[in-house]
């Protein structure tokens, strides 16, 4: 994925920022987050945010056989307990946007998906934080689907 707008060395901070996730380094993929942030501000964070979802989609369809016109329903699983759930109010409000983020670009629903990039939060900090658990989502699943194929 290329975009005219976005500097080349924007691209590579977030293939390192997933690569960083897929490695469970949090504080590499941090890093990687805001220099992204740093460098190409909000659009460079929409374009990462994109290559990621796009990324874990690609992969998981193609690693679980599931089709691509599949119907899309974000679950989210407990840390502590292993245990699933598909119901949004179970899990903090920056795991919910990015299970709906990643749904949302799954079901190509433009509308949605950018929706809900502009509905984060103004505050720098928190854009941040719902940014990196997107990131260690899709991060943690790709990891896992790996290693599954391993």
């Amino acid at each position: 994925m290329t975009d005219p707008h976005i500097p080349e060395h924007v691209t590579r901070l977030a293939t390192d920022a997933l690569n960083a996730a897929i490695r469970d380094d949090s504080r590499r993929a941090g890093l990687a987050i805001k220099a992204i942030s740093d460098e190409a501000g909000g659009e460079g964070l929409a374009y990462a945010v994109t290559a990621w979802c796009d990324t874990l989609i690609l992969h998981y369809r193609r690693v679980t056989g599931t089709p691509d016109n599949a119907p899309v329903r974000p679950g989210w699983h407990h840390a502590d307990t292993g245990e699933r759930t598909t119901d949004p109010g179970d899990v903090p409000a920056e795991a919910r946007w990015a299970g709906r983020v990643i749904a949302a670009r799954a079901a190509l629903d433009h509308d949605a998906y950018r929706a809900l990039l502009d509905s984060l939060p103004e505050d720098g900090a928190a854009v941040g934080d719902h940014v990196a658990m997107l990131l260690s989502v899709t991060g943690l699943t790709l990891r896992s689907l790996l290693e599954g194929m391993s």
